[in-house]
């Protein structure tokens, strides 16, 4: 892990603690973790199963996962030996380059063409950036609504 860290010019005192630990059998209940930060405890027991390790998965888990939590990951499989090394520093690029790249719409724009409040738009906006993801982040506002429109409840799918 340090070596490797130290050639991606990446060190992480908190990646080598969770690294020691991820084998273990550790309960956020246990009096260890009682007195770390809210923050660590998170990044010690997070865990993500990349279903495959594509650039575009990679990109869609990180609108869900913190930068921190996806690298720790990717490392860490990189030394289980489930990615190779230039596999590995492709991928971290797509990690550390990627802006928080914000969708053209909001929860304001769906209400303004018929979604109501709640879950419905949640679920909307989710589905729409994991579209939007898929299509490379071209899609502009108009289009993102008409994809929008089309997932509303009892309207066919576009």
């Amino acid at each position: 892990l340090s070596s490797i860290e130290k050639e991606l010019s990446d060190i992480s005192f908190q990646r080598r603690i969770k690294f020691l630990l991820r084998d273990a059998n550790k309960k956020k209940s246990d009096i260890v973790f009682k007195k770390i930060p809210r923050e660590f405890k998170e990044r010690i027991f997070e865990k993500i199963r990349f279903s495959n390790y594509d650039s575009t998965n990679i990109k869609i888990i990180l609108t869900k996962k913190k930068k921190e939590f996806v690298t720790d990951q990717l490392i860490f499989d990189f030394i289980d030996k489930k990615i190779e090394k230039s596999f590995l520093i492709d991928l971290l690029k797509i990690v550390y380059d990627l802006r928080n790249k914000k969708v053209p719409i909001s929860g304001d724009d769906l209400k303004k063409v018929g979604f109501n409040e709640g879950k419905l738009i949640g679920k909307a906006l989710e589905e729409l950036k994991v579209w939007w993801i898929r299509n490379n982040y071209k899609p502009n506002k108009k289009e993102c609504i008409n994809f929008c429109k089309s997932i509303l409840p009892g309207s066919k799918r576009g």
